[in-house]
């Protein structure tokens, strides 16, 4: 992906799956769990919701500093963090040990779910959206998710669209 126009169609695309998935399942195939440990449908997405919500403030402050700055056309290129990050985090790559504060404690209905899921999507997309001539994959943030991690605002755009993609995944197979 190296235009606004791609990011925003694989988020749109990944909420069209959502709403799919929560259109075709029953509230209790949704909240089920396959095996011990696992998360359900509705957790997947609450887990969705929690990991795209903590972009916002990080999103926020890299907007307020750019607008000092000046205008960057497309294409955007990610950096090497980003390239890596988003590599390992591909459907069936690695499983990767989810942080406490990103695990779905009480997602509650599976309505409420994808409602907080739909919000996030929503929140992620106008960001996405403001970001439009700004020099997105120059403008560099530290990963919410790990303070030792730096990466570009395009990366986490990116990031954020394949994280989606794997755990909308694992939720339609949860759902099965």
């Amino acid at each position: 992906m190296k235009r606004l126009a791609e990011v925003t169609e694989a988020f749109r695309a990944i909420s069209a799956r959502a709403e799919q998935l929560c259109g075709t399942s029953s509230a209790e195939q949704l909240c089920r769990r396959r095996a011990a440990g696992s998360w359900s449908a509705a957790e997947c997405l609450a887990h969705l919701a929690i990991s795209a919500n903590v972009y916002a403030p990080v999103w926020r402050e890299a907007y307020d500093a750019a607008k000092q700055r000046g205008a960057h056309g497309e294409p955007y290129r990610m950096d090497m963090m980003g390239r890596l990050l988003n590599w390992s985090l591909e459907p069936g790559r690695f499983r990767h040990q989810t942080p406490a504060r990103f695990q779905p404690v009480d997602c509650g209905s599976a309505d409420q779910a994808l409602a907080a899921f739909m919000a996030s999507q929503r929140m992620a997309l106008s960001f996405i959206e403001e970001g439009a001539g700004m020099p997105l994959d120059r403008m560099m943030i530290v990963s919410p998710v790990n303070a030792k991690i730096r990466y570009s605002v395009w990366s986490s755009f990116v990031i954020l669209a394949t994280h989606g993609r794997r755990h909308l995944l694992q939720a339609e197979l949860a759902k099965e």
